[in-house]
């Protein structure tokens, strides 16, 4: 009997870039701290460049990644590709801290 390989959001990360997830709270804004390498990661403008969001010019900060960390965004796949490369995490990380995920 042939084993069944497993699959892991490593495999299907770059087929889901349309979907949107819910990550726990706290393990997304240590990911966030990590990736950005700063303590508010919403006002690091050359972060939310990088992994191409938005920056706000009056609040000098990017509405985005703040809605990320308070919870009332989901993060697009597009954009957590970015992140987990830029920071100390793993996909594994990321799996064992998913809620949910949505279809856009």
């Amino acid at each position: 009997m042939e084993k069944l390989k497993e699959i892991h959001l490593c495999d299907l990360s770059y087929n889901l870039v349309h979907t949107h997830v819910n990550l726990n709270l706290e393990f997304l804004s240590k990911l966030l701290i990590s990736s950005s390498k700063s303590d508010k990661p919403w006002r690091n403008n050359e972060y939310a460049i990088k992994i191409s969001c938005p920056v706000n010019k009056n609040k000098k900060s990017s509405t985005t990644v703040y809605g990320w960390i308070k919870g009332y965004r989901t993060v697009p796949f597009s954009k957590l590709i970015n992140i987990v490369e830029l920071s100390d995490y793993t996909w594994k990380d990321i799996e064992l801290n998913l809620i949910s995920g949505l279809d856009s």
